[in-house]
């Protein structure tokens, strides 16, 4: 099966197959620090995946900036 995707860093729809998905970066701050980054899905649902990814580039200490523009990717 091939995929093919159109995304853009403002939340445009994710298009696989001939399947178009709505997918949102939230960015989970605290006094304006970036802590947490997760992709969620027209439901309301974390993308497990990416959200262990995002955490595992934030436990090797990884810059919130990386995360942020891993997940917008």
């Amino acid at each position: 099966m091939e995929f093919s995707f159109s995304a853009s860093r403002s939340s445009s729809p994710l298009v696989v197959g001939a399947v178009e998905c709505e997918l949102r970066v939230v960015k989970d701050r605290d006094g304006g620090i970036v802590r947490r980054v997760r992709l969620i899905d027209a439901s309301g649902s974390e993308i497990d995946p990416v959200c262990r990814f995002l955490g595992h580039l934030s436990d090797r200490g990884l810059s919130p900036n990386t995360w942020c523009d891993y997940a917008c990717d």
